[in-house]
């Protein structure tokens, strides 16, 4: 009797083990619907949606302000992009160790990245302006 117990409490521990490893292996969309739901939360919600994402691969879209170097994170380089919403202002810090980014993206290019999204810091008490840091895994200048 001991041997099917310890035989199902092994199988629900398998089990459960899979869905996490499924569950953590998603990529996340940032997309207008999450942006959306972000700008009409209320700032805990807003806090909680965003630590919800940490060290998830997100997809997502910005406006480059500039790139610079940068020593953090252990990268070479850091692209800074804007997301304006009506509601609030997203600033993501995306690190990369590829230099070609300097050379090919300017100010105001539409930059799409993929990555791991790392923390995010409210920049002020309403929670409306948020820096969010990335490691960058693949990014592309999007044509208009």
């Amino acid at each position: 009797m001991k041997w099917i117990h310890s035989t199902i409490l092994l199988l629900l521990c398998a089990i459960v083990t899979v869905h996490v490893t499924a569950d953590e292996a998603k990529e996340v969309i940032l997309d207008t619907q999450w942006y959306t739901s972000l700008q009409n939360s209320d700032p805990i919600k807003r806090l909680q949606m965003l630590d919800a994402i940490k060290d998830k691969v997100v997809k997502a879209q910005g406006q480059v302000v500039k790139v610079e170097e940068s020593n953090l994170l252990k990268k070479k380089y850091r692209i800074v992009l804007s997301v304006n919403l009506p509601k609030i202002k997203i600033l993501y810090y995306c690190y990369t160790n590829t230099e070609d980014y300097s050379d090919l993206l300017q100010p105001q290019d539409t930059f799409e990245f993929s990555g791991q999204f790392i923390v995010a810091t409210p920049l002020n008490t309403r929670i409306d302006t948020i820096l969010c840091d990335i490691i960058l895994e693949d990014g592309a200048v999007l044509v208009k």
